[in-house]
């Protein structure tokens, strides 16, 4: 395999990959290096993933980690990381999705209610 990059630059100025990190985690997209805070890390552009029948299309995305945290990079051509992206799809977040709350019942409730006997201990 012949690279135009140098050794200690595997990247260059950016390369399409598949990402394993730690955690297993697989994603695929055009990683270059990057700072933020003066701290180094990697970018990773997942591209926009094409709808496919019975399956919702994916948004682009863009998510920065630490080298630290890589297991295994792969480099591949721009269509093989399509395709690695689709069938491994990163979705940034929407919203945030929390059980419901249980019904609140009002706190006087108690105080003006004619059966003293409905009294809940745990409230």
């Amino acid at each position: 395999m012949t690279t135009d990059t140098k050794p200690d630059d595997p990247l260059g100025a950016g390369a399409f990959v598949i990402v394993e990190l730690m955690g297993h985690v697989r994603m695929a997209g055009y990683l270059t290096p990057c700072t933020l805070a003066g701290v180094g890390m990697l970018r990773l552009d997942v591209p926009e993933t094409a709808d496919e029948p019975g399956k919702d299309a994916a948004p682009a995305l863009t998510q920065l980690f630490s080298a630290q945290s890589v297991y295994r990079l792969t480099f591949c051509d721009e269509a093989s990381a399509r395709a690695v992206a689709r069938n491994n799809r990163v979705r940034p977040v929407q919203s945030y999705e929390l059980p419901a709350l249980p019904a609140r019942r009002d706190r006087y409730e108690d105080d003006h209610d004619d059966d003293e006997g409905d009294h809940d201990p745990s409230f």
